[in-house]
């Protein structure tokens, strides 16, 4: 009786802390309205998204490669097969992205930013590195990273109001979830090794991702040439105060340490 109730109390701290998100869903038969659900939300926050689902019986060659790589990773995941997106922003620089939420439904999803679709399909990225950032992805959900991170944000959620009448942001509120977010990261990044060919593709689909939010690349020489010293500053950087405060402000982990245990583990 008393794991019952302490189950129920979980799920009703979780369903309690979801926001519903309304955004526009792309499909055969138009834009439809559709609710997402970010545990991790702050209130009122809306995701600036259009999303087109992926078929994989589309002209379009993104949707067939990325409905493909999903059934083959999630049957290496022990995972339901989710549906994939393909993710419209506003603002440009967010497209360079992937990412996991939910539907309505509570099912999990995994969407891709349009522009980082179009980088690969151009051979900025090759399969094996969006591969590599899908099976990332897939381990949030097989792990319920998003259902266990909405439940940390309830719970959270009193003693953060109380804190913040006399402490400034960030809150101690937002230094625990971010902990636990990059603890999840990590713990994404280690099984997702498990599963693809060869770890460092997830590597050089990292420092490409970090090259192209943090610099300008209009053509594939630049974008090239950036990567190059982008590459060169991962490795280079130094794990010193700053970089720590940056980290501990951070929902990821360091990029440059991340590498470095991908790396690590290409070893073995």
């Amino acid at each position: 009786m008393n794991r019952f109730l302490k189950k129920l109390f979980i799920l009703t701290l979780f369903f309690l802390s979801q926001l519903t998100l309304k955004t526009d869903v792309v499909n055969a038969n138009g834009l439809k309205k559709f609710k997402l659900r970010n545990p991790l939300s702050a209130p009122k926050y809306k995701l600036p998204f259009k999303f087109k689902v992926c078929e994989k019986n589309s002209e379009d060659i993104r949707d067939q490669k990325l409905c493909e790589f999903t059934n083959k990773l999630s049957n290496k995941l022990q995972l339901q097969a989710p549906n994939v997106f393909i993710f419209y922003a506003k603002k440009p620089k967010l497209e360079y992205n992937a990412f996991a939420t939910y539907l309505k439904t509570d099912k999990p999803i995994v969407a891709f930013g349009d522009l980082l679709t179009q980088r690969w399909q151009e051979g900025w990225f090759t399969d094996q590195e969006i591969e590599a950032i899908l099976a990332h992805e897939l381990c949030h959900i097989k792990y319920r990273h998003l259902l266990k991170a909405g439940v940390l944000n309830a719970i959270l959620t009193g003693p953060s109001l109380i804190s913040r009448i006399t402490i400034p942001n960030p809150s101690p509120k937002d230094l625990i979830t971010h902990t636990y977010s990059r603890k999840q990261e990590r713990e994404a990044d280690k099984k997702a090794i498990e599963v693809i060919d060869d770890p460092l593709n997830l590597l050089t689909a990292l420092v490409k991702l970090q090259c192209l939010n943090t610099k300008t690349s209009t053509t594939k020489e630049d974008f090239d040439y950036n990567y190059e010293i982008t590459q060169d500053e991962m490795i280079s950087e130094k794990n010193n105060f700053l970089s720590s405060l940056i980290e501990l402000l951070s929902t990821h982990p360091l990029t440059s340490k991340r590498m470095a245990y991908i790396r690590k583990e290409a070893r073995k």
